[in-house]
């Protein structure tokens, strides 16, 4: 069991003090752009904004405040605006359906904010005094284990959870981040993940405010360009298929993005190649791993350490222990619990608060972790093999003309899934090559292709990018039962 102590410099402190010295020390430095092109808003600026709408939230009788979030500028305002009104922020995935968001708002109490509301968030102000003043007095009431965040989790493994966050999980996650990779207040963070997830929450938003430096936040591809050149971003967090585009946007206008000085990978392995590819031109990558119901990071590489295929050390705080290959840990990032759901909670947290993640992972020599997988995505054969989908589906990826793969077992057969943008660039006999060196002996398989690209809006990847494996093998059946009638 290895144990990880936190530097003196990081003090117990909730995130809303960040805002409040940021707002006193700094008032005229510039805090958060809202548009490209107009003038960005000032700590000063940000705070009234802030203090106006934690004003309108304190005026509601609910615990909650429930929005769908898109990375807007106004959705930055609404997370700060609970913190500073004692509300438990619940953001919801702005790419959910108008249905599968409805159904959320009928099983939860809570104060549901419109998109009427959102709009004014931005120009509606207090007075300077009034509002440092206002933050002050709820930072005063605020403690560390109070509830402030529910983030829904679930993805590729299961039904989605309330993951309910406090004040302290969030700020000391946040700290321990930044603590492995500083940041200073002239840089420029580029937030394009979304806000209502837990990698963003505190490796953007978390860390953002911590050092003080200047955000801008959209959502996705699209605000990757809209954003650059013109903002000059020097930090940017991705996932493996943002990274992608990323890079080829750089090969072909690298002029276009070198204000870039580090980039952030995370939901699952960059690419070694790809990882290489970026330190030939002099950019630092940062993986790490971590998952929502540890706020997220528990582990994170360092610019003096970024390694392919590994996720750095356990970030401040963390204590660990192995169990037959998966890894349980300990810390003050670990979850008050799942929302309304203590059954589920005590299955994840044992009564010394121990949280099994359910992955699983070899350490390094160094103290470095290689993630290899879910417990739960071993496959058991018939033929008595054991059968990790994750890394055959790694090497796939690699493969020319492969976007993502998925391997699941059907009717006594693997089923090799293939998402492939451009089928003519795939060669049959590399991916028939790399199967026989990978499958155990004797262990029957059939690949496949999709007709249609996988995406996270119509339901085969999660937000990270990984596949949802459910979900394809089911539409890749009743396509080919379909096609037979």
């Amino acid at each position: 069991m290895n144990a990880g102590t936190g530097p003196d410099s990081l003090r117990e402190q909730p995130l809303l003090a960040a805002l409040l010295r940021h707002s006193l020390d700094r008032p005229h430095a510039t805090a958060l752009h809202t548009r490209p092109g107009i003038a960005a808003m000032t700590w000063s600026e940000l705070i009234r904004c802030v203090a106006s709408a934690a004003k309108m939230f304190g005026q509601t009788g609910h615990r909650k405040i429930i929005h769908r979030s898109s990375n807007s500028p106004e959705d930055v305002v609404v997370a700060l605006a609970c913190m500073a009104s004692g509300k438990v922020e619940v953001p919801l995935d702005g790419r959910l359906t108008s249905s599968q968001h409805q159904a959320f708002l009928s099983r939860n109490a809570g104060e549901h904010l419109a998109m009427s509301h959102k709009a004014g968030l931005l120009t509606r102000s207090e007075g300077v005094e009034p509002a440092l003043c206002q933050v002050q007095g709820q930072l005063d009431q605020t403690r560390w284990q109070d509830p402030a965040l529910i983030l829904q989790s679930g993805g590729s493994t299961g039904k989605p959870k309330g993951v309910v966050l406090s004040v302290g999980n969030l700020a000391s996650n946040a700290a321990a981040k930044l603590n492995a990779v500083p940041q200073e207040a002239n840089d420029r963070r580029l937030a394009v993940l979304p806000l209502s997830h837990a990698y963003a929450r505190t490796c953007d938003l978390g860390t953002w405010l911590l050092a003080g430096c200047e955000l801008a936040t959209g959502l996705g591809w699209a605000a990757v360009e809209n954003w650059t050149p013109g903002f000059q971003p020097t930090l940017i967090n991705t996932v493996p298929a943002l990274n992608e585009r990323l890079w080829d946007a750089f090969a072909r206008c690298p002029q276009r993005y070198g204000s870039l000085r580090l980039i952030g990978c995370g939901g699952a392995p960059l690419l070694p190649r790809r990882f290489h590819d970026w330190r030939s031109v002099g950019l630092d990558v940062i993986q790490g791993y971590g998952l929502t119901e540890c706020s997220p990071v528990v582990c994170s590489a360092s610019p003096e350490n970024q390694t392919p295929g590994e996720v750095g050390g356990f970030v401040s705080g963390w204590k660990w222990k192995m169990k037959e290959g998966e890894l349980y840990v300990q810390g003050p990032g670990v979850m008050l619990g799942y929302d309304q759901d203590e059954k589920a909670t005590a299955s994840r947290i044992d009564g010394d608060g121990w949280l099994r993640t359910g992955d699983r992972v070899e350490c390094s020599s160094r103290g470095h972790l290689r993630v290899l997988g879910r417990v739960d995505d071993v496959l058991v054969l018939p033929n008595g093999y054991l059968l990790d989908p994750i890394p055959i589906e790694w090497r796939l990826k690699d493969v020319r003309g492969v976007d993502h793969a998925a391997i699941a077992y059907v009717d006594s057969m693997v089923l090799v899934i293939l998402d492939c943008k451009d089928p003519a660039a795939v060669k049959a006999s590399e991916i028939e090559s790399l199967l026989v060196d990978l499958m155990p002996p004797g262990t029957p398989w059939r690949t496949m292709r999709t007709s249609t690209a996988w995406s996270i809006e119509t339901g085969e990847l999660t937000v990270k990018g990984t596949p949802r494996r459910d979900v394809i093998v089911e539409r890749v059946l009743h396509s080919v039962s379909t096609q037979t009638r």
